[in-house]
């Protein structure tokens, strides 16, 4: 990846279910974060996981940066936010099982 690239990354698992399902659901979790994320299934070694990049570099301005920060705050803030209610509800349902 370019170093010009930040990148906010979560080792979350892609929404399961038939394809139309999946891109359903995926649909609406990037509605629900406001960006359109990048999905990846992963394999054995590195599991499913979900990015989010901007453009950003250490030596960009000052300012810049602190925009870059406040960014990575927010959308991390919004991914608790988009997630977790279903990981909770992933947890229950594999604990009922």
């Amino acid at each position: 990846m370019p170093s010009k690239y930040m990148q906010s990354r979560s080792g979350i698992l892609c929404p399961r279910g038939s394809t139309t399902h999946k891109k359903r659901n995926i649909e609406e979790i990037d509605a629900e974060v406001g960006s359109e994320l990048d999905w990846y299934d992963g394999d054995r070694r590195n599991g499913p996981n979900v990015t989010l990049f901007t453009c950003g570099s250490i030596d960009d301005p000052p300012e810049r940066q602190e925009e870059i920060r406040a960014w990575m705050s927010e959308k991390l803030l919004k991914f608790k936010d988009v997630f977790n209610p279903r990981l909770e509800k992933i947890i229950a349902e594999l604990e009922d099982a």
